[in-house]
C-alpha cells in the first residue's frame, strides 16, 4: 500500500469518525425530543382525564338538578291554578306553591 493510499484511508477513516460522532449527537437529540414528547402527552393525558372527570360530575350535576326540578313541577302541577300561573306567566302568591313560611 502506498502513502498516498494510507493518506486516502487515514482521510476516510476520519469522515467516518465524524460521521459517527454527527449521529450520536443526533441520536441524543432525538432521544431527548422523545423523552420530552412523553413527559408532554403524560400530561396532557392527566389533563384529558380531569377534564373528563369534571365533566361526568358536572353531567351528575345536572341530571340531579333536571330531576329535582321534574319532582317541584310534578307536585305543583297538582293545583289547577299553579299550572294555569306557570303556562300564564301570572305570579302567584307564596301560598300557591306550597311555600310556607
Amino acid at each position: 500500500m502506498s502513502l498516498l493510499d494510507l493518506e486516502r484511508k487515514e482521510q476516510e477513516l476520519e469522515q467516518l469518525r465524524m460521521d459517527c460522532e454527527h449521529f450520536k449527537a443526533r441520536l441524543e437529540s432525538v432521544q431527548e425530543d422523545s423523552v420530552s414528547e412523553k413527559k408532554e402527552k403524560l400530561a396532557l393525558r392527566q389533563q384529558l382525564n380531569e377534564a373528563k372527570q369534571q365533566l361526568l360530575q358536572q353531567a351528575e350535576y345536572c341530571t340531579e338538578m333536571g330531576a329535582a326540578a321534574c319532582t317541584i313541577l310534578w307536585g305543583v302541577s297538582s293545583s289547577e291554578e299553579v299550572v294555569k300561573a306557570i303556562l300564564g306567566g301570572v305570579s302567584t302568591p307564596a301560598g300557591c306553591l306550597g311555600i310556607v313560611d
